[in-house]
């Protein structure tokens, strides 16, 4: 069980996370020749509670941080959970999740034991690269909604660079070359995730296998700026801004030049549709600060919107004059106080609330 969900990033809805263990269980049944049986799953949850699961709304997660860095230690140095895990990962989320442990300061020997023999994860990755990654909802009504069910392509194609330029695989290398022009392709069909995008653009910067050349970063970076002339928020032209600042981003002069034109075409489209969705201070706030992030590398003229998102903030209702309403505080005797007195205390304050 703590192993399922330590390859689902800590936490997950419970039917998920029942669906991974089950491929789990059943393949260290058979492996270590355990007995099964059909209360195993429930068993497992009532054993777990507390001590190292917290369960709320549907979701499991680890009840504190130190779970998550024993089960680090222990699948650094006992590579046999890790060979399960990999064996029966049926997401491609589990590979993130795991890769990343490979990956920080306690996975120095299993990158060591991956560039020598990298089989096993490119099997797993094999696996579940294709799955897809989100579905359509009916909500009736003519209505529909998308649910997330794996990582996404982005997510995907940047755990490949990643891996490839750590195990040095030809298979890897083959592998990263063909999805990124699938994902390419998919772009022209569907809207990226640009943030998640830029990380792409970011791990071929930093890798270090020259053999990685191969994949085709211009034709990504061309298909993500082309799509972003299409429409995109601020949050996207702000990522490939920031990307574009970078010293290894290699950035042309017509690259800039869409970039500006994005910018401008949001400003005529776009900038009103998420003005409307600002709902508070902090998001007006957000929004104005990155208009003012981009405008500065773009060069464009943004004074009449920052005006409108300005009236925006005056008109939102403000709070009560609250000078002269009494309130409770905390009383101290400048001693500490006992446990009995501490929960007396907060009775005190909570009556005072309601």
């Amino acid at each position: 069980m703590l192993l399922a969900l330590y390859s689902l990033g800590g936490s997950a809805r419970l039917q998920l996370l029942e669906d991974v263990w089950k491929v789990l269980h059943r393949h260290r049944a058979k492996k270590y020749n355990w007995r099964m049986a059909a209360e195993d799953w429930r068993q497992a949850l009532r054993n777990l509670e507390g001590g190292f699961l917290t369960f709320d709304r549907g979701k499991a997660f680890f009840v504190n941080p130190s779970v998550k860095d024993f089960l680090d230690m222990t699948l650094s140095s006992d590579t046999d959970h890790l060979d399960d895990l990999l064996s029966t990962a049926c997401l491609f989320d589990q590979v993130v999740c795991l890769w990343s442990l490979v990956k920080s300061p306690k996975g120095t020997q299993l990158q060591s034991r991956f560039k020598r023999s990298p089989q096993q994860l490119v099997q797993a990755i094999s696996q579940n690269l294709q799955k897809p990654f989100e579905e359509k909802v009916d909500l009736g009504g003519g209505c529909h909604a998308t649910r997330e069910l794996d990582a996404r392509p982005e997510v995907r194609l940047q755990t490949l660079i990643s891996i490839a330029d750590n195990t040095k695989s030809d298979e890897m290398l083959n592998a990263t070359t063909d999805y990124s022009q699938w994902l390419i392709g998919f772009w022209l069909r569907g809207r990226p995730d640009f943030g998640a995008a830029v990380g792409i653009l970011r791990a071929l910067d930093q890798a270090k296998w020259p053999a990685l050349d191969k994949v085709p970063r211009e034709q990504i970076k061309k298909a993500l700026l082309s799509k972003l002339t299409e429409g995109g928020g601020s949050g996207a032209i702000g990522a490939l801004v920031r990307y574009a600042g970078d010293e290894k981003s290699r950035f042309s002069e017509a690259d800039e030049q869409m970039l500006v034109r994005a910018f401008k075409n949001y400003l005529e489209h776009d900038f009103h549709y998420e003005l409307r969705g600002c709902t508070d201070e902090d998001d007006y706030e957000s929004l104005s600060e990155s208009l003012s992030d981009i405008s500065a590398w773009c060069g464009v003229d943004v004074s009449i919107y920052q005006e409108e998102i300005r009236e925006r903030i005056d008109e939102l209702p403000r709070p009560e004059d609250e000078e002269d309403r009494t309130v409770r505080q905390w009383e101290s005797t400048g001693e500490p106080q006992s446990e009995y007195m501490q929960e007396r205390e907060v009775r005190r304050i909570f009556d005072g609330l309601r």
